[in-house]
């Protein structure tokens, strides 16, 4: 009798006791890039133009960009290392990417590769710690108006940051609160860049409001779980009682 009370509470210990927090996101550096109004399907941005931009101690590169007359890209790259697609947007002869590359581990040269000439690219990149591999929710947000109020909506996580990207046209566009800017209108082409974030709490419906653009792309990256210091203690009770209850 005593051994299932005993079993039955280490069940109910290690059952409902564990429980997670999120470490959290540091947004550690910001670089901007741009080509200006410079037509041509590549362009590579040395790291000296990205103001030696350096990936050391970083879990996670993010890549934002406008673009005018290039819809779709071919290819990103970090220090000769691709980066991975997380969301595109085009509208009306813009575009707004976001890319991302986990445990980046060598600096070197951003390039880019367009689907076509276009006008220009630019946009920034992210240095963030505290994340999650991979990309949770992405949206976009499209009108073609070129003074539009365009917002990326999703649910997101507690602890987790949302990054977004937009474009305008005659006007740049605006970041929105409760987001925080990190670029604003950088000229590409005869389009604008602009990008922000916000760290997410509480979890629930987040917008990527840009206002005066064209069009919008945000993603949502996650934070790295990690046990309470609580948890940690009832699992190690957890695991006593059962030792106690297997000798016996």
């Amino acid at each position: 009798m005593q051994c299932s009370l005993v079993a039955a509470l280490a069940i109910v210990l290690l059952t409902a006791g564990v429980n997670s927090a999120n470490a959290g996101i540091l947004v550690l550096d910001e670089a901007t890039f741009t080509t200006g109004y410079t037509g041509g399907s590549t362009h590579t941005f040395t790291n000296g133009a990205l103001g030696g931009f350096d990936v050391t101690g970083y879990d996670k590169l993010v890549f934002v960009a406008s673009s005018e007359g290039i819809d779709n890209l071919l290819s990103v790259t970090y220090g000769g290392v691709a980066l991975t697609e997380a969301v595109t947007a085009a509208s009306a002869n813009r575009g707004s990417f976001i890319y991302y590359l986990d445990n980046p581990t060598v600096n070197g040269d951003l390039f880019v590769q367009g689907d076509s000439g276009g006008n220009g690219i630019g946009g920034t990149l992210f240095g963030l710690t505290g994340t999650q591999a991979g990309v949770g929710n992405t949206d976009t947000a499209g009108s073609g108006s070129s003074n539009a109020t365009n917002v990326a909506t999703f649910n997101a996580s507690l602890g987790s940051i949302v990054i977004g990207s937009g474009t305008g046209n005659s006007n740049a566009a605006v970041v929105d609160a409760p987001q925080t800017t990190i670029t604003f209108g950088l000229n590409v082409g005869s389009a604008f860049h602009s990008a922000g974030y916000q760290l997410v709490d509480p979890a629930g419906s987040v917008d990527a409001s840009f206002s005066a653009s064209r069009v919008v792309a945000a993603a949502e990256f996650l934070a790295t779980p990690i046990p309470e210091p609580g948890s940690l203690a009832l699992l190690g009770v957890g695991g006593l009682m059962l030792l106690t209850i297997h000798r016996r």
